[in-house]
């Protein structure tokens, strides 16, 4: 784990990151702490979760972390990235969907023309 500038890690400082990040991404990262294990047992993974928001942006990672509390699954990078995928790609499928290039809609006239 990089050096902060002050030296150190802790909970404070990565409770503050986890804000500057998003509500949600808070919210996870206190429930993480909260599993009664000395917070240093949590600061790696805690660590690699927040620097997902550099690779993802903090908008996906905030979104996905509340997907992750909602669906009580185990946040891990591997889940939270997971997540993250499925609501790229859901996104793209509902994009295209509803897009006019991509909807063949067929009017009544079609259909009597067809007879």
């Amino acid at each position: 784990m990089p050096a902060s500038p002050s030296g150190e890690w802790s909970k404070d400082r990565f409770l503050t990151w986890a804000q500057k990040t998003g509500t949600n991404t808070f919210e996870l990262v206190q429930k993480v702490f909260d599993q009664g294990r000395p917070e240093q047992v949590y600061y790696a993974k805690i660590h690699a979760i927040l620097k997902m928001a550099g690779i993802y942006g903090a908008d996906k990672l905030d979104h996905a972390c509340r997907r992750c509390i909602d669906l009580g699954v185990n946040p891990t990078t591997k889940n939270i990235k997971a997540l993250i995928e499925t609501d790229v790609q859901s996104n793209n499928t509902r994009t295209d969907i509803s897009s006019p290039e991509t909807a063949y809609l067929r009017g009544d006239d079609y259909y009597d023309s067809q007879k």
